[in-house]
């Protein structure tokens, strides 16, 4: 109810809750009050729960474009339908990379 009430009083125009600063004359804005009051919440949290739960895991990726050589070979058709595909929409202003990968996917 506090943070609700700062800015202009309705029927007076008085200001309230401002301390004289001019920037809360407009009252504040919904979503830096739940920023504030949920993700901040959330991080100090985290931050406690972080301390007890240390550790690190080490994981090797490896080669994430193994095989793919054996596909574009088996699949050939395939590989140049999708690349002309998503290169032709790319190239199209307002179309965008989202519908070109899209497109050439599907």
């Amino acid at each position: 109810m506090l943070i609700a009430s700062v800015g202009m009083n309705n029927p007076a125009g008085l200001p309230r809750f401002t301390f004289g600063n001019s920037d809360l004359l407009g009252g504040l804005s919904l979503v830096p009050i739940m920023v504030g009051m949920f993700a901040v919440s959330e991080v100090l949290r985290y931050a406690i729960t972080a301390r007890n739960n240390v550790g690190i895991v080490q994981s090797s990726i490896g080669n994430v474009f193994k095989g793919m050589w054996g596909l574009a070979v088996k699949y050939p058709l395939s590989v140049l339908r999708g690349s002309v595909l998503g290169t032709v929409v790319g190239a199209l202003p307002g179309a965008g990379a989202d519908i070109a990968a899209y497109m050439s996917y599907a």
